[in-house]
């Protein structure tokens, strides 16, 4: 999950904090500039069984936006991503 974090695209797609601010948006679309959530959340379909109803996505995100959050947090465990994983074997 690490290197996924350190990933531009990956980090700004799920926290919408992007790269570099003084150089612009990774997401480079008008209709993702003029959004007010980061754009995995227009993406996630509850309704689809394939995609575990967005259960695995969502503690992905949570964990992410943590991860990135300004220094408020020094350390992050991800319970509920590990959780969700553990559930997507089951």
């Amino acid at each position: 999950m690490q290197c996924i974090a350190y990933s531009p695209y990956i980090r700004e797609f799920f926290t919408g904090i992007p790269n570099n601010p003084e150089a612009g948006s990774v997401v480079t679309s008008e209709e993702d500039e003029n959004r007010k959530y980061p754009p995995y959340k227009y993406q996630v379909n509850p309704n689809n069984m394939l995609g575990h109803s967005g259960n695995f996505v969502l503690p992905f995100a949570d964990t992410m936006v943590k991860m990135w959050d300004s220094g408020a947090i020094f350390s992050v465990y991800p319970w509920s991503f590990k959780s969700a994983l553990g559930k997507v074997n089951e």
